[in-house]
């Protein structure tokens, strides 16, 4: 797996910080994989961003300001074996999410408290997110307040 990562293309894209150049070039070495290990091995990589890890450049907050779902908060998936997670930060109305901040490898210290460890890249379906629900919500509200949906102020 060490060697993947010191193969030009992987690491032109890691150090561009180019999440979807690093997947096409692993996709690249995938079928020129010597064994099923190797092939194993690729797969993981293909779905991990933690070789893009970088540090912090801001200081984040320990705690995620929330009330009834409108706020801060990450969504994230969890590796049991570090006890970390990559997770995004999220502007959520109402506990959906609104708006993405960052991506980052965290870990929980205490409930709802984080130390964030590094920067990793957004996977473009969240850069997507960041563009389609706020406009969903905005199309919503307009074509409520064009039928009269919504009460008079």
């Amino acid at each position: 797996m060490a060697r993947t990562l010191t193969v030009p293309a992987v690491q032109q894209a890691i150090e561009a910080f180019d999440l979807p150049a690093y997947k096409e070039a692993l996709q690249a070495l995938l079928p020129s994989a010597a064994d099923e290990a190797s092939k194993q091995a690729i797969e993981r990589l293909l779905h991990t961003r933690r070789p893009f890890a970088r540090p912090l450049t801001n200081r984040l907050p320990l705690t995620l300001l929330n009330y009834v779902g409108t706020g801060f908060r990450l969504i994230g998936a969890e590796d049991p074996l570090s006890s970390t997670q990559v997770a995004i930060r999220w502007i959520t109305i109402f506990f959906l999410p609104v708006w993405p901040l960052g991506s980052y490898i965290v870990r929980e210290t205490r409930a709802y408290e984080y130390a964030f460890i590094a920067e990793v890249p957004f996977d473009l379906r969240y850069r997507w997110a960041a563009v389609l629900v706020p406009a969903a919500i905005g199309l919503v509200l307009g074509v409520s307040a064009l039928k009269g949906w919504l009460p008079p102020q």
